[in-house]
Formats: structure tokens, C-alpha cells, sequence
């Protein structure tokens, strides 16, 4: 079958198709890839000039270049387990349907989650794009006619989504209740968590602007305010990106960087907001890491950071269906796709419209 052979045979997931099973599930790094994928990398992340357009990698943040990385060390990790890696063939060519529905069977048979699953073929697309432009290799995400996403939908686990009023007041109750004063520092952490997640809860920007956040830089008081603000580089839009945050936590934000910070710093110095249990600054693993463990134990699902924000949009929906875009202007999304700007005054009373809701039982349960 050609590279860009259209696809007759119309397979579902239940078709007899002999996925491997020695395949690890470890992705191979990019020092070993083979040459010519080295080289065609190297060239698609090429900048370009006034006269020349660059890679399609020049336009990746390095984020995303480093997730493309790896979900393709995962392609050329199960290529090289089945003995179809050959190094001196374009990467475009060692891409077939047939290749394609093994590699998402064998996932499938790992038992990986579905969203999983659709990442790597997306990643996997991403490095086509990158190192094989000029080859059409859209039919990654639909092997067998069908699309990758439309395949997962049976095996795909429902999605819990809190209450955004919920998550805000579980993270008051970890601040209220926290002794400062506990042993092994638990109360101190326990404190910090709180904090993280009422942010997370009024406002869900992204774990990595979360992680960036620095006391006197992006974290700033101004007029009795707390306030963020990140610069685009620091946005996965790329724009500027400022809020205030909850009047109602501006006690307990005193409380953080007078005494909770202070204490878990053990005398270093800092400027980063988020301070870890052994006085470092908290990376976003260790984030992700809290999140997930404190929501496992509170809801009894583990979830991480990022679904605080499909928390905000579902409960924008729910509480006040008369705004449809409310979801979006807080998080600062557009509403769609020919929208080229984003007004900023629009966010600004959208975040005051959620947090009003957000706080509306707030009180009565204090």
C-alpha cells in the first residue's frame, strides 16, 4: 500500500488485526533515533528569514516540541520492537495503515487510556508535519477510514467533572482546616494545597503558567489586590494574560507569603510562589502529583490540573446557560474560530460573573 494510498477496508476496533506483544512501553530517546530522522528533525525546526519561511517546528513552543519528541520515541520504540524500524528509510514511509491499526491495538491491550491513546497518534502527526511536509500523512488519525477520536469513544472513560463552586470551597476547607503547627510539615503543605487549588478552582490557568508564577513578577499586589501576570511567552496563546484574583482569598494569601512560604523556604531564598516540602520550588510534577493525589482521595477519582478548567466551562454552562460564552472568556479562550482577537474587557466581567457564582453558597457553609 502506498504512503497516501486511500483506505477501502473500513476496519473497526473489533477486526482481527495481530497487534505485538513485545512491545515496552518506553519511548526511545532522540540521541538515538536514526540518522535521517535526526537530520529531517534538525531541518524542520529550522527558523526562518525575512525571505525564507521556517520549519513548521520553528512555530512550536518548546513544550510542544518536546511532547512531539517523545510520543514519536514511542512510535519508533514499537517500529524497532517488531522489527520494522529501518534506518534508511524515510520516516513518511515506515508510516502504513496496517502499522498504524497495530500500534493502536497494542495500546489498546496495555489497557492505556483513550485519551492517551489519541495524544500519541496526534504527536505522531505532529512529527509528520514536522519532518515529512511535503508528504500527506493526515490518514494518521484515521487508519482505517475511521477517526482515531471515533474509535476511543466505546473505551474512553466517562470524564468527573466537579463543580467549579465545589473545588473552590474543598481548597477554602484544606486552608481553614490546616495546622500550621503539624508535625513533618503536613499542615504547612496541606495550607499550600488549598491555596493552589481555590486559584485553580476561580480562575484554571494552565499547570505550566501556574508553575511560573514568581512573588513581585508574574505575583503582584496592587490596591489591596492580589493580581497574575503573565507575559504571552508564558501563555500557550501567546497573549498577554492578566486577572485579579478572588478578594475573598486575599487573607489567605497573607497568611501563604507571611507565614505558610516562610516556613517551608526553611530560610532559603526564593522568588517562585509555589514552594515544595524540602524548601525547593514546586516543578509542575509535583503539582500535577498533589492534584491528583488530593482528588483521589476527596472525590475518589484522580484527576489533575488541567480539568479544573472543563470545570469552569461546564459549570459556566450549568449555572448561568444565558451566557454560553462565560466558560470561554475566563479562561481566555476564543469562541470561535474566525475570532482573531480577544477582548480584554469581556474577560474581565466574565471572571467577576463566575466568581459571583462561585461564592454564591460559599458563606452559608463557612
Amino acid at each position: 500500500m502506498s504512503l497516501n494510498e486511500p483506505s477501502h477496508s473500513h476496519q473497526t476496533i473489533g477486526a482481527e488485526v495481530n497487534s505485538p506483544d513485545n512491545w515496552p512501553s518506553r519511548c526511545t530517546k532522540r540521541h538515538s533515533w536514526p540518522a535521517i530522522d535526526q537530520s529531517l528533525w534538525e531541518e524542520g525546526c529550522k527558523p526562518g528569514d525575512p525571505l525564507t519561511p521556517g520549519g513548521h517546528g520553528s512555530k512550536l513552543r518548546k513544550d510542544s516540541r518536546d511532547k512531539t519528541i517523545k510520543g514519536y520515541g514511542y512510535w519508533l520504540n514499537f517500529l524497532a520492537a517488531n522489527d520494522w524500524l529501518d534506518e534508511n528509510q524515510h520516516p513518511a514511509q515506515r508510516v502504513t495503515r496496517e502499522r498504524l491499526m497495530h500500534y493502536f491495538k497494542a495500546m489498546l491491550a496495555r489497557k492505556l487510556r483513550g485519551y492517551t491513546i489519541l495524544g500519541r497518534f496526534i504527536e505522531l502527526r505532529m512529527a509528520m508535519k514536522l519532518m515529512a511536509p511535503e508528504h500527506d500523512t493526515s490518514f494518521i488519525l484515521r487508519p482505517n477510514g475511521l477517526t482515531i477520536r471515533g474509535m476511543l469513544n466505546p473505551s474512553c472513560r466517562p470524564l468527573m467533572v466537579p463543580d467549579s463552586g465545589v473545588l473552590f470551597r474543598w481548597g477554602i476547607s484544606l486552608m481553614r482546616r490546616a495546622k500550621l503547627d503539624a508535625p513533618h510539615r503536613k499542615g504547612l503543605v496541606a495550607y499550600r494545597d488549598g491555596l493552589l487549588i481555590t486559584m485553580l478552582a476561580s480562575r484554571g490557568r494552565r499547570l505550566r503558567s501556574m508553575t511560573l508564577l514568581r512573588i513581585g513578577h508574574e505575583f503582584i499586589q496592587r490596591n489591596g489586590t492580589y493580581r497574575v501576570v503573565l507575559e504571552p511567552h508564558q501563555v500557550k496563546n501567546n497573549k498577554h494574560d492578566m486577572f485579579n484574583l478572588p478578594e475573598k482569598l486575599t487573607p489567605f494569601i497573607h497568611q501563604y507569603l507571611d507565614h505558610v512560604r516562610p516556613a517551608l523556604l526553611r530560610g532559603r531564598q526564593s522568588e517562585a510562589l509555589w514552594i515544595g516540602t524540602n524548601g525547593d520550588d514546586l516543578q509542575a510534577k509535583g503539582i500535577q502529583a498533589m492534584v491528583c493525589k488530593r482528588s483521589k482521595v476527596r472525590f475518589g477519582v484522580a484527576f489533575g490540573p488541567h480539568r479544573f478548567r472543563h470545570a469552569i466551562a461546564t459549570t459556566a454552562v450549568l449555572r448561568d446557560p444565558t451566557t454560553p460564552n462565560l466558560g470561554a472568556a475566563v479562561l481566555g479562550n476564543s469562541t470561535g474560530v474566525n475570532e482573531a482577537h480577544y477582548i480584554r474587557a469581556d474577560q474581565v466581567m466574565a471572571i467577576r460573573q463566575l466568581q459571583n457564582i462561585i461564592e454564591k453558597r460559599l458563606d452559608a457553609v463557612s
